[in-house]
């Protein structure tokens, strides 16, 4: 008990650790700017409000991820209805194809589309150029498969990618490989309605990704 106890510590630790170290990024760079500004006027160029509105945007989103996936810990009661998931996704994936037939569910509508949402865009920032979606039923559960062609995701990972500020390449910018949330927003979003996610290979060795809801 002793040891758990010290494990969800160091936990909560590194979570609060990464977090500010999240916020703190865009903050910097935002201030940053301003003091650039500040002392040298004749410095600010066309791009000082882009530049500004991008950090400010990219704070924005880190702090709704984190209010969202704290919301997700408290196991919120759920705003459930029933609609047809493969319509959902096909709304979500926007030009992507998708695969498979109308399945009702009952769930939150809300949140399901946000875990879909954050499934296609990890797909697309992987993705060297194609990204499939399927929905499929299989016994009493119901999966959304993201599959993209990069470069996949190797087997000791596979678990590893759902974790709070996960990122396989550490080398990579936050620009491009995010903050690490998208993934556990989603594995937070499957376990708010007993569910889950999974994470694989696709029959031409890229990465699949996946979302399950009971029937």
């Amino acid at each position: 008990m002793l040891d758990r106890i010290a494990e969800g510590r160091l936990a909560q630790h590194r979570f609060t650790s990464d977090a500010a170290h999240e916020l703190r990024t865009p903050l910097m760079a935002i201030q940053g700017e301003l003091e650039l500004a500040r002392r040298h006027p004749a410095t600010i160029d066309d791009g000082f409000v882009i530049r500004l509105e991008r950090e400010a945007l990219r704070l924005g989103e880190r702090v709704d991820d984190l209010v969202l996936l704290s919301t997700l810990d408290e196991r919120p009661p759920l705003q459930r209805e029933s609609f047809d998931l493969l319509e959902l996704v096909q709304d979500e994936a926007g030009e992507l194809d998708v695969d498979g037939g109308p399945i009702t569910v009952a769930a939150d509508r809300r949140l399901v589309a946000r875990a879909v949402r954050n499934l296609i865009a990890n797909a697309r920032r992987h993705a060297t150029s194609t990204v499939t979606v399927s929905v499929v039923r299989n016994g009493d559960r119901t999966w959304v498969h993201v599959d993209d062609d990069g470069p996949g995701i190797p087997a000791e990972l596979r678990n590893a990618v759902f974790e709070r500020f996960a990122r396989l390449d550490e080398a990579r910018s936050s620009d491009r490989g995010g903050a690490g949330l998208g993934l556990a927003i989603v594995a937070g979003v499957a376990a708010a309605h007993d569910g889950g996610v999974a994470a694989g290979a696709t029959p031409t060795r890229g990465a699949r990704v996946s979302l399950w809801l009971p029937v």
